[in-house]
């Protein structure tokens, strides 16, 4: 049977948590390791987290006053017949205790079935979308228009400086200039 390689970095995360946060983390680390024992341990984004068959698994995360618990493919993943969601709203997120944690076998389930979607190849994930979605560009507000009109009249009298001016204040507001 295959075990887990533990990461150093993890231990030292673990170590400076919170003491609150100390048996939270090193409970779910062993859930995962019991699971997913191919899993590869390492840190990600800050925080500990778990890869397998090449992609981003799960992580959990400590905070001041409560840790949480995330699946990459969350929104593919059902607790007690509902979506597990994700940050804030999800299920396993302001953990202060252990108890606040689903059961153990529950937890087990919840990462091999992760673990499946990471063999299968799925690559949908709790970030699918969010940057495919294309948005159209918001209205330009009267007020702004007739304040970037003067960088595009010195623009189109040959003023590189307002044109580019003008243009980096639409690319930080996200909206499209009228005549460009």
């Amino acid at each position: 049977m295959s075990v887990m390689k533990m990461d150093s970095r993890v231990d030292a995360y673990i170590a400076k948590s919170a003491d609150f946060a100390r048996p939270i983390l090193a409970h779910f680390r062993a859930v995962v390791e019991e699971a997913c024992p191919d899993a590869v341990e390492t840190i990600k984004w800050g925080t500990p987290s778990f890869t397998y068959c090449g992609s981003a698994l799960c992580s959990m995360a400590a905070f001041r006053q409560h840790c949480s618990v995330g699946f990459w493919r969350a929104n593919l993943l059902t607790l007690n017949g509902k979506p597990l969601g994700i940050g804030a709203d999800g299920q396993l997120s302001h953990i202060t205790a252990i108890k606040d944690l689903p059961s153990r076998s529950t937890l087990i389930r919840l990462v091999k079935q992760a673990a499946k979607l990471n063999a299968d190849g799925v690559k949908e994930s709790v970030m699918s979308g969010r940057s495919r979605t294309p948005r159209e560009a918001p209205p330009v507000p009267p007020d702004l228009k007739r304040a970037l009109g003067w960088y595009l009249q010195a623009a189109r009298q040959g003023d590189a400086g307002a044109a580019l001016q003008a243009d980096d204040v639409a690319r930080r507001l996200g909206v499209a200039l009228p005549g460009r």
